[in-house]
C-alpha cells in the first residue's frame, strides 16, 4: 500500500511537470512585397515560462510554402512578453523596445497596432498543432 500511494504521487507529479512546460504555436502565410522571395511564413511560438520564439521562412513560390520547415528561417528571434490586461506584449531580448501587442486565445493570435491615437486589427495568426 505505501507503494502504490508513492507511485501515484510520483506519476501526479511528474504529470504536473511535464504541463508547465507547454508551447503554443501560431502561424500565418503572407505575401512580401519584395522582388526575389514573395511569399512568407511566420511562427510565433508562446511558452508558459513568458517567452517567445518568432521564427520567419521567406519562399519563392506559393507552393513552397508547404515545406517551410525544409527551409532555414530568414529571421529567429527569441525574447519575453508580459501581459496587461487582454493584451500580450511582446519584447526580443537586448531590445528596448515591444513589437506590438496581441491577443491570444486558444485557436489564434490577433496583432493590434495604433492608428491616430485608435487601436486597429492587424494580422491574425491561427494555431497549429505540434
Amino acid at each position: 500500500m505505501k507503494y502504490l500511494f508513492s507511485l501515484a504521487t510520483i506519476l501526479l507529479t511528474m504529470n504536473i511537470l511535464s504541463a508547465q512546460d507547454s508551447i503554443k504555436t501560431y502561424k500565418i502565410e503572407s505575401r512580401t512585397f519584395e522582388i526575389e522571395k514573395k511569399y512568407q511564413v511566420n511562427e510565433i511560438s508562446i511558452k508558459s515560462n513568458s517567452t517567445y520564439i518568432n521564427t520567419l521562412y521567406k519562399v519563392y513560390e506559393k507552393s513552397q510554402i508547404a515545406n517551410y520547415k525544409n527551409l532555414t528561417p530568414s529571421i529567429k528571434e527569441n525574447g519575453t512578453f508580459r501581459k496587461k490586461g487582454d493584451f500580450y506584449f511582446l519584447k526580443p531580448y537586448n531590445q528596448n523596445f515591444e513589437m506590438g501587442c496581441y491577443k491570444i486565445t486558444a485557436k489564434k493570435m490577433v496583432y493590434y497596432y495604433d492608428w491616430h491615437d485608435k487601436i486597429k486589427k492587424g494580422a491574425i495568426f491561427r494555431r497549429i498543432k505540434q
